[in-house]
């Protein structure tokens, strides 16, 4: 709390691409883990919440899922797109994210023009991600290129920060233009809340993101965990999830030949939720397969998306 007792709070959104680093930015800014990440296209597929409390200003950051235009007509890519626009609606400040690298090869922004197709607010700030993959001379044309669109396609002037979120670059920067647009008013969250997801919740995160970073391209598109039970004890807790994918050869790859892919997916996964709960894990893991749930209500509701 502020030694005058005036503190600030206010809601940023974090939209853009998939792949864009929006994950691992919010990871990076709340110093702890509370979005899962992988280099697949499409890995959030939920509004996450990132809290960032310091003496006198809390900033409640939103991660949503990237641009989903690549994606299958259907259920899932309906509920990403509601996602997105409804995080990014009535927030005190909206951050575009970007991808460095790919802006810096590409010949045109496409991912402005995503923004505008998909009906999102307009962005107070852009962040250009993943400047360590470029050279300190090809960041400033960069910077300029993306300014002139701006200019000469829309009224907006949006700061234009350059970062790299996986080397905790400039990041600082970000919040501290973050502080400037956050209005007065009392905490939105306990100072010490990192996010406001529950236990079930992300730790079938946990173990989708081991999912996606093992299995082949086509897989994890297809992949949805709902955790059925946890059980405490002292010192274990018991995990009982369920892995869905949408055809019957997806579970046999998911499985793997003796069991051997869901074991290394199970290893991982509980190594993961004993780090970030700080106890011992047993985790039990079964593969289901509920045809073609991503195309409708009917099948995200099943898998838990609802």
């Amino acid at each position: 709390m502020s030694s005058s007792g005036i503190t600030k709070a206010g809601i940023v959104a974090l939209v853009g691409p998939a792949n864009a680093g929006k994950s691992t930015l919010l990871n990076t800014i709340i110093e702890d883990k509370v979005a899962i990440v992988s280099s697949r296209p499409h890995t959030t597929r939920h509004k996450v919440l990132g809290i960032k409390t310091a003496s006198e200003t809390q900033i409640v950051f939103v991660d949503t899922p990237g641009f989903a235009q690549s994606l299958r007509d259907g259920g899932l890519k309906h509920h990403l797109l509601h996602i997105q626009q409804d995080a990014a609606a009535g927030v005190d400040a909206l951050v575009l994210v970007l991808d460095a690298q790919s802006l810096h090869k590409q010949g045109e922004i496409n991912p402005l023009k995503e923004l505008t197709q998909n009906n999102i607010a307009k962005p107070q700030i852009v962040v250009l991600n993943k400047i360590d993959l470029l050279s300190k001379d090809e960041i400033l044309p960069l910077i300029k290129k993306v300014a002139d669109y701006f200019a000469a396609n829309t009224d907006l002037r949006p700061e234009i920060i350059p970062l790299s979120a996986k080397k905790n670059d400039n990041v600082a920067e970000l919040i501290k233009t973050l502080e400037k647009l956050i209005p007065q008013g009392e905490f939105l969250y306990p100072i010490d809340q990192l996010t406001d997801q529950a236990e079930h919740f992300f730790i079938a995160e946990l173990i989708r993101e081991q999912v996606f970073l093992r299995m082949r391209q086509e897989i994890p598109y297809s992949v949805a965990v709902l955790v059925d039970d946890i059980r405490d004890t002292p010192k274990i807790m018991h995990v009982f999830a369920t892995i869905y994918v949408e055809k019957p050869n997806q579970k046999s790859i998911i499985i793997g030949s003796h069991g051997r892919a869901l074991k290394a997916i199970g290893i991982a996964a509980r190594s993961e939720i004993e780090k970030c709960y700080e106890i011992q894990v047993n985790l039990k893991l079964h593969v289901k397969v509920e045809e073609h749930w991503s195309l409708t209500d009917k099948g995200l509701k099943k898998v838990g998306f609802y």
